[in-house]
C-alpha cells in the first residue's frame, strides 16, 4: 500500500516508516518540531520504501531473466499480460498490477515493460523516486539560490516562508549541512548521548533558543525580528550565529571549550557559522561544540530562572 501511494509522500505515512522516524528523533534527541528532511540527511538515511522499491525490482528482474520455460517465468507473464494501473482505493490489485502500478507512478514508459515481462531498469527507477522524495520533503530549499545580499537565513523575509519548515530547513541547509559520508559528522563521532542531543537541537532547530522558543509565545506567533536574545544588551534575534558567533555572554565559552579556534573572524556570516559548523571527520572538534551548546544551555536555564522569563 505505501509504494502504491504519491511516490514524493513515500515516507511520509505508514505504521513501518513511524517506526522508522520514531527511532531516529529518540535517538538524536529532538523534538517533531525538527524537519524531517533534515533528520535524514545528518543520519543518511531514506524512507524504508525505497528500500522495499529496490528489493522488488531485485526480485522482479530476477523471474524474468529465467528461462522463458520456467513455470514461475510462466505464470508471471501470463499475469502481466492483464496487469492494469490501478487507479483509487477499489478492489484488491494483483501483485503484478501493483507492481505496474508502482512504476508506472515513475516512469510511464517503463510500465509498457511490465506488461511483457521485460527487465526493468532498476537503477533509473530508484533514482527518480529518491529525487521526487528530496524535491517533496526539501521543498526547494536545498536547489534554490541565494536571492539579495547578505547571510541567506538572515536575509530571508519573515512573511512568505513557511512558518516552520521552510525557515529551519534554510537554517539547516545554509548553516549546517554537509553532504552525507559514511564515517563522517557527528553521528559517528559523539558517543555521549548527551553530545549527540546537543548538537541534534542546534542543527535541526529543535533548541530552545528565543528564534524557536518565541516563534508561538503566549499563543501568538511573533514576527522574527521580536525574538531577540535575553542574555546580553544587543537587541539581536537569539538565532544559532548570534549564540556561536556573537553573544557576548557566551564570549568565555567560546574560549574555553576551544569553539572559537575554527572561527575565520570578521562580520557574522554563512562563511564563519560554516568554519565552527562544518566539523568533517575531527571528533575533537565535534566535542568542543556539543561541550559549547551543552555549558551555553545550562547557564541560559540559569538565567532564565533567575530573572522569570
Amino acid at each position: 500500500k505505501d509504494l502504491m501511494s504519491r511516490p514524493g509522500a513515500w515516507g511520509a505515512k505508514g505504521a513501518a516508516e513511524q517506526v522508522h522516524k520514531d527511532f531516529l528523533y529518540r535517538t538524536l534527541g529532538v523534538k517533531a518540531c525538527a524537519p524531517v528532511a533534515a533528520v535524514m540527511a545528518v543520519t543518511g538515511r531514506e524512507p524504508i520504501a525505497h528500500a522495499w522499491l529496490r528489493r522488488l525490482l531485485r526480485f522482479w528482474n530476477g523471474i524474468v531473466k529465467r528461462p522463458e520455460d520456467d513455470l514461475v517465468r510462466m505464470a508471471l507473464a501470463c499475469n502481466a499480460s492483464t496487469a492494469e494501473v490501478v487507479r483509487g482505493r477499489g478492489g484488491a490489485p494483483s501483485w503484478v498490477s501493483a507492481v505496474r502500478t508502482v512504476v508506472h507512478a515513475l516512469d510511464q514508459n517503463a510500465s509498457a515493460l511490465v506488461t511483457t515481462a521485460s527487465e526493468l531498469h532498476g537503477s533509473e527507477l530508484v533514482k527518480k523516486v529518491g529525487e521526487l522524495w528530496m524535491e517533496t520533503v526539501w521543498k526547494g530549499v536545498l536547489s534554490e539560490e541565494q536571492e539579495g545580499e547578505g547571510d541567506p537565513v538572515r536575509s530571508c523575509p519573515d512573511s512568505g516562508v513557511r512558518a516552520n519548515n521552510g525557515y529551519k530547513l534554510r537554517t539547516f541547509k545554509h548553516w549546517f549541512y554537509t553532504p552525507f559520508q559514511v564515517g563522517c559528522g557527528y553521528v559517528y563521532h559523539l558517543l555521549r548521548q548527551q553530545q549527540i542531543h546537543a548538537i541534534s537541537r542546534l542543527f535541526l532547530g529543535a533548541h530552545d533558543f528565543e528564534v524557536e522558543r518565541g516563534r508561538f509565545r503566549g499563543g501568538v506567533r511573533q514576527q522574527r525580528a521580536a525574538r531577540v536574545c535575553k542574555c546580553c544588551d544587543m537587541g539581536t534575534v537569539e538565532d544559532e550565529m548570534h549564540v556561536l558567533l556573537e553573544c557576548p555572554a557566551w564570549e568565555q565559552l567560546r574560549v574555553l571549550t576551544g569553539v572559537f579556534t575554527y572561527d575565520i573572524g570578521g562580520p557574522p556570516s554563512k562563511e564563519r557559522m560554516c568554519a565552527v559548523t562544518h566539523c568533517g571527520n575531527d571528533a575533537v572538534r565535534w566535542r568542543q561544540l556539543a561541550d559549547f551548546i551543552i555549558r551555553v544551555e545550562a547557564k541560559r536555564k540559569v538565567m532564565y530562572r533567575e530573572n522569570a522569563w
